[in-house]
């Protein structure tokens, strides 16, 4: 069971945070020219947006369908599927796992799903090491920080605050 956020408390604290102000400042600053060097190959961005918009609709629309086909072709090749119908499950699942396999210590790539379902706090609690393979998502494991953005988990940081934590590790 998860315990209740105190929203107001939080949102409070972050408008007052200098560091996360500067940080998201610089980055709409450079963002939208970055952006825009991205996409100057492509010949109409709002074409490519609207196809990618129906590619996620048609998708969440068919959602178990493909989840299906997935298992299907998965089990094929050798790999043994699990479904949970809820975060805790999935839990129980790998921490069963883990402790029928003796685990110690699991490397993990960025998922933004595990983060939603607070994976790694219930690895770490039932004794297991955690490592994160991407430099942001092991930016703000060292910092005891939840992502604060999917693709730039760590941009409420500044390089100061990252270096104390890489010389703190």
């Amino acid at each position: 069971m998860s315990k209740r956020r105190n929203l107001k408390r939080e949102i409070k604290e972050k408008l007052n945070d200098d560091v996360l102000r500067s940080a998201l400042g610089r980055f709409a600053e450079e963002y939208p020219p970055a952006r825009e060097r991205a996409l100057e190959n492509v010949e109409d961005v709002d074409a490519l947006r609207e196809s990618l918009k129906s590619m996620k609709r048609g998708s969440v629309e068919r959602i178990e369908e493909l989840a299906d086909r997935f298992e299907k072709e998965a089990t094929k090749r050798g790999v043994k599927v699990f479904r949970a119908k809820t975060g805790d499950d999935l839990k129980k699942y790998i921490l069963d796992l883990c402790g029928k396999r003796g685990v110690k210590g699991i490397v993990k790539s960025k998922s933004m799903a595990s983060e939603e379902v607070d994976l790694n706090p219930a690895l770490e609690g039932a004794g297991i090491e955690v490592k994160e393979t991407d430099l942001g998502e092991w930016i703000i494991s060292l910092a005891g920080h939840k992502p604060s953005h999917m693709v730039l988990p760590a941009i409420h940081l500044n390089r100061y605050q990252v270096s104390e934590y890489f010389s703190r590790e």
